[in-house]
C-alpha cells in the first residue's frame, strides 16, 4: 500500500509543477505520462502489492510450497485433483467461485473433507469485476463469502481477485470483510486451462517457498488427459524434490477461516 500512496503523492506534485512552471510543461507532462504504465503495472501484477497486499511468495522458506486451485468446483476436473492429491499426500488451497458452490456444494463440501482449504475467489468471476468500486466489491464478495460459509459452514478469509487483477478499492472492500488477498509467485498462463501447450511447463513450477497458481476446471473436455498427466509430472517432481505442498494458511501461518 505504501507504493500507491507515494504515487499519489508523487503524481499530485508533478501536477502542481505541471501548473505552475509554464516553461518545463514539456518536461513535466512526460513526467506524468510515465505515472500511467506505473499505475497499469499495479492493476495487473498482484505481487508488486501495489494496491493491496498480497501473499505470493513464503521468503527463506526451504521446505513447503503452496498449490492453489482456481475456477472450481467443476466435477470433471475437481474430484480427479482431489484423488492426486490424496496419493500424493499433499494439502492444497481451492479458491471457489461461489456460483459453482451454488452449483455443486456436495463437492465443495468434499474439498473441505479431504483436509484441503477453501478460499473465495468472488461471486461469479466476471470480466468486469475490477472495474468495481469498494461499496460494490464489499457486497458481492461478502455475498460470496456468505455462499461458501452457507455451503461448508466456514466462512473464507483468503480471497483471490478473478485474473489476479486489482485496483485502488480492493484494500478498503477486503479490509471490511476481514480478508486477507492471496497472490501466487508461479504460473504458466494457462488462461484457466485453456491453453494445452502450457500444460507441459507445469514441472517448472516448483520451488520451496512458491505459492503455485493452477486451475482445477476443464473449458475444453478435450484437454483432460493432457492436464491430469502433466498435473501428476509436477507431484512427482515436488515429491522428488523434497518440497511439501501445505495450504496456504500454514504457508503463511495465517488464520484461514474467519
Amino acid at each position: 500500500m505504501r507504493k500507491v500512496f507515494l504515487w499519489y503523492i508523487s503524481a499530485g506534485i508533478t501536477s502542481l509543477l505541471w501548473v505552475f512552471s509554464a516553461d518545463y510543461r514539456i518536461v513535466f507532462s512526460i513526467l506524468l505520462l510515465m505515472h500511467i504504465p506505473v499505475f497499469v503495472w499495479g492493476i495487473v501484477d498482484l505481487r508488486n502489492n501495489f494496491f493491496c497486499k498480497a501473499l505470493c511468495h513464503k521468503k527463506g522458506e526451504k521446505h513447503l510450497c503452496a498449490l492453489t486451485f482456481d475456477d472450481g468446483p467443476d466435477p470433471r476436473c475437481t474430484p480427479v485433483v482431489l484423488d492426486l492429491l490424496d496419493k500424493y499426500k499433499f494439502k492444497a488451497t481451492f479458491f471457489l467461485i461461489a456460483s459453482n458452490v451454488l452449483k455443486y456444494p456436495d463437492l465443495t463440501r468434499e474439498i473441505l473433507s479431504r483436509g484441503h482449504v477453501i478460499g473465495c475467489h468472488d461471486l461469479t468471476h466476471s470480466l468486469n469485476c475490477n472495474f468495481r468500486f469498494s461499496n460494490q466489491m464489499f457486497r458481492e464478495i461478502g455475498e460470496a463469502q456468505s455462499i461458501i460459509e452457507a455451503a461448508t459452514g466456514k466462512k473464507p478469509r483468503f480471497y483471490r481477485p478473478p485474473v489476479g487483477l486489482s485496483n485502488p478499492h480492493l484494500q478498503t472492500a477486503l479490509n471490511r470483510l476481514h480478508m486477507q488477498c492471496i497472490g501466487w509467485s508461479s504460473s504458466v498462463g494457462d488462461a484457466g486451462n485453456r491453453r494445452k501447450n502450457t500444460f507441459r511447463k507445469f514441472y517448472s513450477m516448483s520451488s520451496p517457498g512458491t505459492v503455485l497458481l493452477l486451475h482445477d476446471t476443464l473449458p475444453v473436455s478435450s484437454h483432460a488427459d493432457s492436464f491430469f498427466t502433466e498435473l501428476e509430472h509436477l507431484f512427482i517432481k515436488i515429491t522428488d524434490d523434497n518440497i511439501k505442498s501445505v495450504p496456504v494458511d500454514v504457508l503463511f501461518s495465517e488464520k484461514a477461516y474467519l
